[in-house]
């Protein structure tokens, strides 16, 4: 995996995981029959589906937003990412070299913007919230990364 920043002139210039139109990842949860259920984006996991199809050799900004007071660790298989912001070095520029690189991060009432790379793996694997219940009751997606 690379580590090398993420500039603005590395993601995508238009569409879905551009500057301009970030992919959006949405926890939320809801009561009903008793029992609680968790969603990405409005809906339940459904382990047919192609929800983020991406392009390999290509890099995306997401924005990662959670409504409720309880935080939801956000966890990609495969492809690490950064976090815009959280800085390296206190002391110096808020520019991507300065950003930290993760694999998960909890997600509060505050959005979070990551960028990652799509650049070693070409297949199927999910994201999901790190909380295992969370996951097993529906907060998970599939991802494709499709090599051109």
């Amino acid at each position: 995996m690379s580590e090398q920043q993420i500039s603005d002139r590395q993601i995508k210039s238009s569409g879905e995981g551009s500057l301009k139109l970030p992919r959006k990842v949405s926890f939320s949860r809801a009561l009903g029959g008793g029992l609680r259920h968790y969603y990405i984006n409005g809906e339940p996991y459904d382990p047919e589906s192609q929800d983020y199809i991406l392009e390999m050799n290509t890099a995306e900004q997401w924005v990662l937003s959670n409504p409720s007071d309880s935080p939801h660790p956000f966890h990609i298989h495969v492809n690490h990412f950064q976090t815009k912001g959280d800085l390296i070095d206190l002391d110096k520029e808020d520019v991507p070299s300065n950003w930290r690189w993760w694999d998960t991060v909890a997600v509060n009432q505050t959005p979070v913007t990551i960028r990652h790379r799509f650049s070693d793996y070409d297949g199927k694997f999910v994201l999901h919230c790190h909380i295992l219940i969370h996951e097993d009751q529906g907060m998970m997606r599939n991802v494709r990364i499709m090599d051109n």
